[in-house]
């Protein structure tokens, strides 16, 4: 936390506040089409913003112990005090599109174009019960896109590679790059392995993350206007095993021309996840990544 702030400078850091609290339900739709052949594979989604209401959280404010000015201290704890807090974030509607070829009886590619409405991110609002603590955080977001690549080939009937490869278009401009969300181009690149063994279907798989570098300065001059600017380095190595235990069946009723069916199980364990974020798109493209989530019905 800040205090004695101006323009173009975030102020005298005093201490932290930590912000925890639950969303209420929030409601959205998703809406989606799917085509099979047997080799063609057509598959589009549309999923709708929602609105997350965070109301009345908790802010505890922590106010550092060797401030040198004097008397800032005593200010600091004057005026942070532990409260109540209530925020909103909208996160973007998305429209996907996808298509999968199976090439030969053993290998199959699959290309995805993802379109987000990031504009709805403008800002963040932070309510505290104190007024004169209210914050406005201005993001500023732009609509963005990725292209997804995958692959897969089937060594024998139990045992399959993959990989993928992911181009994710920032939507963060340069000047709402910060230590909060440090956002940048993405290069992502996997492989994967799945092997059957009956009832059961065990997949592996890795990711690496390179968003590279992004400086805030440009020709000597910084565009941060809370002055928190720099050069951000964000890399992640992602991993993920996944069990599936398959146990489909059906009966009718000749009668009522009524069907049960019984699905499936399936249990996701991470292997192991390091790095400086994780990523929404890990969850539906690391497990199969020559399947895509309107072909194979894995939501985002």
């Amino acid at each position: 936390m800040y205090i004695f702030d101006s323009e173009g400078s975030p102020g005298y850091e005093v201490g932290k506040v930590n912000l925890t609290g639950n969303s209420d339900v929030a409601m959205g739709f998703t809406l989606s089409a799917m085509y099979r052949g047997d080799r063609l594979g057509l598959g589009f989604m549309y999923r709708h913003t929602v609105n997350n209401q965070f109301k009345d959280g908790t802010a505890d404010f922590s106010i550092f112990n060797n401030l040198t000015v004097p008397n800032v201290a005593a200010v600091a704890q004057n005026v942070l005090k532990d409260q109540k807090a209530s925020t909103e974030i909208d996160f973007p509607n998305i429209v996907v599109a996808g298509v999968y070829y199976k090439v030969t009886e053993k290998f199959g590619l699959e290309f995805d174009y993802l379109w987000f409405g990031w504009s709805v991110f403008d800002k963040i609002n932070l309510d505290f019960e104190d007024d004169a603590l209210d914050l406005s955080i201005d993001e500023n977001y732009k609509d963005s896109w990725q292209i997804r690549i995958g692959a897969h080939y089937d060594i024998s009937e139990q045992l399959t590679l993959r990989a993928g490869y992911i181009f994710d278009r920032t939507p963060q401009p340069i000047e709402s790059v910060s230590p909060l969300l440090p956002d940048n181009d993405r290069n992502d690149f996997s492989l994967g392995l799945g092997y059957n063994f009956g009832k059961y279907q065990l997949d592996l798989s890795y990711m690496f993350v390179d968003a590279g570098e992004r400086s805030t300065i440009e020709n000597g001059v910084g565009k941060n206007p809370e002055g928190f600017n720099g050069t951000y380095t964000s890399r992640a190595n992602l991993s993920q095993s996944v069990l599936e235990s398959n146990f489909n069946s059906c009966g009718g009723n000749d009668e009522t021309g009524l069907e049960i069916c019984v699905g499936s199980w399936h249990h996701r364990r991470p292997l192991g996840l390091r790095g400086e974020k994780s990523l929404s798109a890990v969850a539906q493209y690391l497990e199969k990544p020559a399947c895509s989530e309107q072909i194979c019905g894995r939501g985002q």
